[in-house]
């Protein structure tokens, strides 16, 4: 995955040592009517130290 997808940052290391991986998968909510919770678990999530966002439907970290 770090070559692939972070081949350019200079954290490509630690995301290449990483053992674990935690994913989130909702349904579509066209009407964004969950669009803020997602985002609020994104940034709980993101606060952890050494965490870091993926976004898997644009293969970028974000």
């Amino acid at each position: 995955m770090a070559e692939t997808f972070a081949s350019d940052r200079t954290d490509k290391a630690e995301i290449a040592a990483c053992d674990r991986r935690l994913e989130i998968i909702c349904q579509p909510d066209p009407d964004l009517d969950y669009f803020n919770n997602y985002l609020f678990v994104l940034e709980e999530l993101g606060s952890f130290v050494g965490a870091k966002t993926w976004e898997g439907i644009t293969g970028k970290f974000l």
